[in-house]
């Protein structure tokens, strides 16, 4: 007899049995036979009954949104006021008797799970809808003494674990050419609380091979899934109400959805959370939703329907999609290309590096039905291979966005590969993508100098591979190279243990090098008179400077505006002392020639503020220049102060009585 003969008999018999007149599909047989347990005349009863409950089921059915409007919700109308009734939380059930004490086996298709009870009501939760599904309860003697059929309905699939909140299944939603696979993702709350029992549920019954927790470690700190050793298990803390724009956040996705597809591709059901099961899990549900054509009303939905577990009486319970969090989160999705919000969200998966391949193939093991297969949304940019003396095993002359570009480069006989630079929309991207071996024949030496300077001249600009780089680093004039700031790397890594006292030797350069070197501030040793110079009556001069900016001293010793000049307080001096000063500039070369009318002077004072004469001609004092600095001897015995005044401006004036001026 051939097989298809054999199948026809099997169910022939079971209508037979059943009294039934329906074609029996293979999956559903084993449910059917379980069924007919009779022996002991145990009747058997056909339970229909909604996977979801009433309130949940009149939302689903009655509901929906327009995605251009999200100024309104509806599901308060839906959601109980009283958020400690469960009826809310669970689906309806099939609540059967037990006459006795034993065990309950329940059967979903392929899957079964068995627990111990007790006589009495017992509701029965999580057969997949549409499907037919059995129970048996069997007393201690493995004696049958209840049985019966399961025939749930209902669009989505509620689901009820014990010690778990928030449990739904992520199918029955309608979709591009189909509807949801149910079983495949399980979205939910946290695992911290589950026992053995709930364990069996999520990995015998409902057939859970994968877990992807949202959550930080310091939230659930399990290293392994406490579903079953079976169980693969990831955790990547995911963004919540965001797309991000750039780094960890998008990288999270990426590594999320790339988990998720390859579980659902691997035809590993998956069991994802945060948790709450609402925001994290919210996001992301939208995305896996979203990229199989599920309409933006049914995502909005989707994510709506964890306040049938958490309430909507205050907004910290409430998840709906006109509030901020989650309206704003859909307008991120809104500036991507596309016509559609899958459109749209595929867009986005591609700008994660996540090939149209992949999400076809996600989209195929997700959805009952004919999907349809997607095509390219990111576009193309194009491919520039400048080569000489090598050639390229990829002669592709563009490539998909967001894509991996991949090409090996060979040299021509008697050729190495070297200069080699990728761009990628004008900016250079060698360090991060180019991975071979490169000939290089020098490397690149800057600098960054402050207050410093390279005695080199010209300093060098690049060192050939492998040769020692040796440079003189010295400080300006006024600064010091001890507690100099000095940061020297090659290639990025830090070489400054090769820099001492100014002298930076490299023994072998394998990399580009980059001098950073900022000299400190010399401490002056000398004592400046300027800030302590008076207006003679014992006071600071211009309070706190001890100059004055804008004038300068006329004959008589009074002062007169002048732009551009200076003028000091009185300096106390003594017969004999040498007169440093520097910072200002002067008319003349040779003091003893300044007249009348210049516009710089030094002025002579006894010691009751009478001015004695100007410049130094009648003092017969002699100007000394040494560089920048000019010097002279007091040479009256009467002499008490002196006041100078000179082009430029007093903060750079220094004057030292007996001290030199380094």
């Amino acid at each position: 007899m051939a097989l298809t003969d054999k199948l026809t008999a099997i169910g022939n018999a079971i209508r037979t049995k059943t009294g039934g007149s329906a074609l029996i599909p293979l999956s559903d047989m084993p449910a059917e036979i379980l069924s007919i347990e009779t022996s002991t005349g145990i009747p058997v009863e056909t339970l229909s009954y909604n996977q979801m409950n009433e309130h949940a089921g009149g939302y689903y059915s009655e509901v929906t949104y327009d995605p251009s409007d999200y100024t309104d919700s509806s599901i308060t109308d839906y959601v109980i006021s009283d958020d400690s009734d469960e009826s809310d939380s669970k689906p309806s059930g099939a609540t059967i008797q037990i006459p006795s004490a034993g065990t309950l086996t329940v059967t979903d298709g392929k899957r079964s799970v068995s627990q111990a009870v007790s006589a009495g009501s017992f509701t029965i939760y999580n057969v997949t809808p549409g499907n037919v599904g059995s129970y048996v309860v069997r007393n201690s003697l493995d004696e049958v003494v209840a049985a019966g059929i399961l025939k749930p309905t209902g669009g989505l699939r509620m689901l009820s674990i014990p010690r778990m909140f928030n449990v739904r299944d992520l199918g029955g939603w309608t979709c591009d050419g189909g509807t949801v696979k149910y079983g495949m993702l399980i979205r939910g709350g946290h695992l911290k609380n589950i026992n053995a029992s709930d364990a069996a549920v999520l990995h015998d019954f409902l057939g859970i091979r994968a877990e992807l927790s949202l959550m930080l470690e310091s939230e659930e700190n399990h290293t392994a899934s406490p579903i079953g050793a079976d169980v693969d298990f990831r955790r990547i803390d995911g963004p919540m109400y965001t797309l991000g724009s750039g780094g960890w956040q998008e990288e999270a996705l990426r590594q999320i959805l790339d988990y998720v597809m390859d579980s659902v591709t691997d035809n590993k059901p998956l069991y994802f959370h945060c948790y709450y099961g609402a925001d994290r899990t919210g996001t992301v549900a939208f995305i896996l939703s979203a990229l199989l054509g599920v309409s933006q009303s049914d995502t909005d939905k989707d994510y709506e329907m964890t306040c049938f577990q958490s309430g909507t009486s205050t907004d910290s319970e409430a998840r709906r999609r006109n509030e901020s969090e989650w309206r704003n989160y859909m307008a991120e999705f809104s500036v991507y290309p596309g016509n559609t919000v899958r459109d749209k969200v595929v867009y986005y998966v591609q700008s994660l590096g996540i090939t149209i391949e992949k999400i076809n193939a996600y989209r195929a093991a997700m959805i009952n039905g004919t999907p349809g297969t997607l095509t390219n949304l990111a576009g193309s940019v194009s491919v520039t291979n400048t080569l000489t003396g090598a050639t390229t095993d990829n002669s592709d002359i563009s490539a998909i966005k967001f894509q991996p570009y991949r090409a090996k480069i060979r040299p021509a006989p008697g050729k190495v590969i070297t200069g080699v630079t990728v761009t990628m929309g004008g900016t250079d991207i060698s360090n991060q993508v180019f991975s071979g071996t490169e000939t290089i024949f020098k490397h690149a030496v800057s600098y960054n100098l402050t207050d410093c300077y390279a005695t080199e001249n010209p300093i060098r600009k690049a060192v050939v591979n492998k040769e020692c780089f040796c440079c003189q680093i010295r400080a300006n004039a006024g600064y010091t190279l001890d507690g100099a700031t000095v940061s020297i790397t090659m290639g990025g890594i830090d070489m400054s243990n090769y820099y001492k006292d100014g002298t930076i030797q490299i023994p072998k350069v394998t990399g580009n090098i980059t001098v950073t070197v900022t000299a400190a501030e010399s401490a002056s040793n000398y004592n400046n008179k300027v800030p302590a110079s008076t207006d003679g009556n014992g006071n600071t001069y211009n309070t706190p400077l001890g100059y004055m900016d804008g004038l300068r001293l006329n004959s008589s010793g009074g002062t007169v505006g002048y732009s551009g000049s200076t003028v000091t307080g009185f300096i106390e001096v003594s017969p004999g002392d040498v007169v440093r000063f520097t910072g200002v500039a002067w008319n003349a070369a040779d003091m003893a020639n300044v007249s009348d009318g210049e516009n710089c002077y030094i002025h002579f004072y006894t010691a009751a503020y009478a001015q004695q004469n100007i410049a130094l001609r009648n003092n017969s004092t002699t100007l000394t220049k040494e560089g920048d600095v000019y010097s002279f001897t007091i040479g009256s015995s009467s002499t008490k102060y002196i006041r100078l005044n000179g082009i430029g401006n007093g903060a750079d004036l220094i004057v030292t009585v007996n001290e030199p001026i380094d």
